[in-house]
């Protein structure tokens, strides 16, 4: 037996039954794709998932700028940015 698969065993018994499960589901899985020769495909699905979660996390730069209006106008703020669109169109 391998180092990784001792250590997954004795650890298997440590953790909480939901956990154990889980991560004996995600070996299986694991697995499968392996003998499919498909792990690139889920390493490229894996970094398009975290570009997406980042570009989320990232706050939206028009949504900065209406923040903006609204927190320093002392106008009508909805006019001015309704001005700034209409000169650009």
């Amino acid at each position: 037996m391998t180092a990784i698969a001792k250590k997954l065993d004795a650890r298997l018994s440590c953790w909480a039954p939901e956990t154990a499960k889980e991560v004996e589901r995600l070996v299986a899985e694991i697995i499968e794709l392996a003998d499919k020769d498909a792990l690139d495909l889920v390493r490229s699905r894996e970094k398009i998932r975290t570009t997406e979660k980042a570009r989320a996390k990232s706050p939206n730069t028009c949504h900065e700028r209406t923040r903006g209006l609204v927190a320093s106008s002392k106008t009508n703020w909805a006019q001015t940015l309704r001005a700034e669109r209409d000169d650009r169109l």
